[in-house]
């Protein structure tokens, strides 16, 4: 610029720059245009479900934080879910999320968490839990805890490694809508269960004992949807978890996280 006590005049150079000053100031009022929309975008509600104390797991607690750094205008509510809302609360839109323990039911998309073994839950006075670990075959001749509805039988056959791998059918006792009923009729003798090794932490009860078993397969952990979800935060729901899995792997038993839900919402 050139100076004079009367103006302030440009220099050719100056003048020159004009042009592409203009076009910086514009590209900046688009971008924050575009900010502004992507701002809007994120903000709202997300209602996700959590089985058992799935909530609390590393993982989810990862998940959340990652979603409301990303973005702060989301606001996130969990719900408990028992073993029959896991089937239901997502088809009829009660949740739009779920922090489940496959194998999941038909037609849900999912997202591989993390895996860990999976452990006996046995009455405390039960002769077995002295002589731990064991092996499924010590445990062959025990009832185990049922779950009452028929949608969820493929479910709790995994579960309760039905058949055996012999052969053998498993033996049902009474049935458990969700884990604090279970729990009690494991406390009371009525009954087994096997359970993430994690309930050792989340579901320390008096009456009940965890042992090892060594031909257990191991637990996993997903995060479930349905793929026709027409949900907007979803994707961004789903842009934190692969985040999250990107940097950090969990579970013993899983090296590599991994993502199966790769036809589902996109980020």
């Amino acid at each position: 610029m050139q100076r004079s006590s009367r103006q302030i005049d440009l220099t050719d150079a100056g003048r020159a720059l004009v042009p592409e000053a203009r076009r910086l100031v514009a590209a900046m009022t688009d971008l924050q245009a575009v900010a502004a929309v992507h701002a809007r975008r994120f903000q709202g509600s997300l209602r996700i479900g959590a089985i058992g104390g799935e909530a609390f797991m590393p993982y989810v607690i990862d998940i959340l934080a990652e979603l409301a750094a990303r973005h702060p205008g989301i606001d996130v509510e969990i719900r408990s879910v028992n073993f029959v809302e896991q089937v239901y609360a997502l088809p009829r839109g009660e949740i739009d999320a779920a922090f489940l323990r496959p194998p999941l039911p038909s037609g849900f998309r999912s997202m591989h968490l993390s895996s860990e073994p999976r452990i006996a839950c046995l009455p405390a006075d039960d002769p077995l839990v002295g002589r731990a670990p064991l092996a499924l075959a010590d445990l062959c001749d025990h009832l185990m805890v049922d779950v009452p509805v028929p949608e969820l039988r493929e479910w709790w056959d995994f579960w309760t490694v039905n058949p055996r791998p012999d052969g053998r059918a498993v033996r049902y006792g009474p049935v458990a809508g969700d884990m604090d009923a279970l729990l009690s009729a494991v406390a009371r003798g009525q009954a087994i269960a096997f359970l993430p090794a994690e309930a050792r932490r989340d579901y320390s009860r008096r009456g009940v004992a965890y042992v090892d078993v060594v031909d257990l397969a191991p637990s996993t952990a997903a995060l479930a949807w349905l793929p026709d979800s027409d949900h907007p935060l979803l994707a961004a729901l789903l842009q934190a978890a692969r985040a999250v899995l990107q940097r950090r792997t969990y579970g013993l038993d899983n090296p590599k996280p991994h993502a199966d839900g790769s036809a589902g919402p996109q980020p």
